[in-house]
């Protein structure tokens, strides 16, 4: 969401060795899978029988209690000629152009991936002029975002081609990352939809863009919400040491999940810095986009990040993740990359210092899991190994149900989450995990347990009481 307040696979991917599957399942399903026969990285996913499909529908400012999905009562569907209506007309312009972004850069195809059933065929989906029926919330809405099903705009909110990207690719990394929409997480997850915004931005030009403006939303009538060369322009950080870090503990607290919006302005000033180069806390980086106006080589780099990053990385995964991409590319003879590109990269990643703490939001240091010189260590259980529902015994309050809890892991895109026990007739007021195969503690020698865990306690979001 964006907050207001606060050329072909080949010439993408390069010459490398992989592993090419076809699977298919009727008429409607065809697609080509090329897995990297060195590292195994997913190359390419893509539907051999893709075409987009849009539809558009139009709420006209009628105050609901949530929006609809987009199934029926269209507005505009694929291969309609111009409404006249802007929004609509903006909706599906811009939809089609960040579907055919991705599509370019060898990215998933948006309305297999994204796309509402609507009898049985796949289609992207827009509700624009949408408006809450809260009385406490203006109408025309002032903003918009991905539901999980389809996008949604305030009025005149379709009409910026930054802002249309952006919440389009809030559903890729639903679909890939899955990054937990909170705190540092949640800031990458902003940050990542602003570098696909703005990557688009460039791409899809007008006679009214600036060039040297890197604004977010800068089309909109409320004017722009972040900069990208700058985010201190709106008060956001651009380094994970600055001041203006966001810990989001005022009275109450947790108003931008832990600074998802505020604090996406370290990830920004990393891209452009990637993208564009330049001076920056005592470092100095030669852009990959040097004299490309389409910015395909951050693109190309971002998307396979987007890809690799995992539901609870943080600023020091992304940054580690942005050098191992850009290593993995030039070690696999990508078109564009080398060596040094990498030493441009590990620049960026210093400047804006991601695996710093932040100075406002210290962090207890992670206990050592190092053994003793001269001593080997040996794992006895890994929980996130193997199949971990048949690892381990769950009680009746823990689960992996993605559908159920919100995604938060270091080692995938699930991790086990423990309910809060309710004092009703019948609920636990504890529950067990417990291994399901006891583990054997050798005698004689030193033995650990080692948790990465993240607890959130209950809170009034009105009063700021926990």
């Amino acid at each position: 969401m964006i907050d207001p307040a606060v050329s072909g696979l080949t010439s993408v991917l390069g010459a490398r060795t992989a592993w090419r599957f076809e699977a298919v399942g009727g008429p409607s399903l065809r697609r080509m899978v090329l897995v990297d026969a060195t590292n195994g990285r997913l190359l390419a996913d893509q539907d051999l029988i893709a075409s987009l499909d849009r539809v558009v529908c139009d709420n006209a400012n009628v105050r609901v209690d949530e929006p609809s999905p987009c199934t029926a009562g269209f507005a505009r569907v694929e291969g309609q000629p111009s409404t006249g209506l802007s929004d609509v007309d903006d909706a599906y312009d811009l939809g089609g152009a960040t579907s055919g972004f991705y599509d370019a850069i060898g990215g998933p195809d948006l309305t297999e991936l994204l796309g509402l059933d609507v009898g049985g065929t796949k289609r992207l989906a827009s509700t624009v002029r949408f408006c809450y029926l809260d009385a406490q919330q203006p109408c025309p809405y002032e903003n918009a975002f991905w539901n999980g099903d389809q996008m949604v705009f305030g009025e005149g909110f379709a009409q910026a081609d930054d802002v249309v990207a952006h919440e389009l690719t809030h559903g890729v990394t639903e679909k890939t990352a899955n990054l937990l929409y909170w705190g540092q997480s949640g800031a990458i997850n902003e940050s990542m939809s602003d570098v696909m915004g703005e990557i688009v931005d460039r791409r899809h030009v007008t006679a009214a863009d600036d060039p040297s403006d890197w604004s977010i939303g800068e089309d909109l009538d409320i004017g722009a919400a972040r900069d990208m060369a700058d985010p201190t322009r709106f008060d956001h950080p651009d380094r994970m040491t600055s001041d203006l870090w966001f810990a989001d503990l005022g009275n109450p607290p947790y108003q931008d999940q832990g600074g998802v919006h505020l604090n996406s302005g370290v990830g920004n000033k990393t891209f452009f810095l990637i993208s564009q180069g330049g001076s920056f806390n005592g470092r100095t980086v030669t852009g990959l986009d040097a004299g490309d106006t389409s910015l395909t080589q951050s693109a190309t780099l971002y998307l396979a990040v987007l890809q690799s990053l995992l539901s609870g990385s943080d600023y020091a995964d992304l940054g580690n993740v942005l050098v191992q991409t850009c290593d993995d590319f030039v070690a696999a003879s990508a078109d564009g990359f080398t060596a040094d590109d990498c030493q441009q990269v590990r620049s960026a990643v210093a400047a804006t210092e991601l695996d710093q703490t932040p100075t406002n939001a210290p962090q207890p240091a992670d206990a050592p899991d190092t053994c003793p010189a001269g001593t080997t260590k040996r794992t006895l259980l890994d929980s996130e190994t193997g199949t971990p529902t048949t690892t381990f015994v769950a009680g009746a309050l823990w689960t992996r149900d993605p559908e159920l809890v919100p995604p938060n892991a270091t080692s995938g895109t699930e991790s086990w989450f423990g309910l809060d026990p309710l004092p009703s007739a019948g609920d636990p007021y504890a529950s067990s995990l417990t291994a399901r195969t006891p583990v054997t503690v050798p005698s004689g020698q030193k033995s650990y347990l080692h948790f990465q865990q993240w607890r959130v306690f209950e809170w009034d979001p009105a009063s700021g009481l926990g």
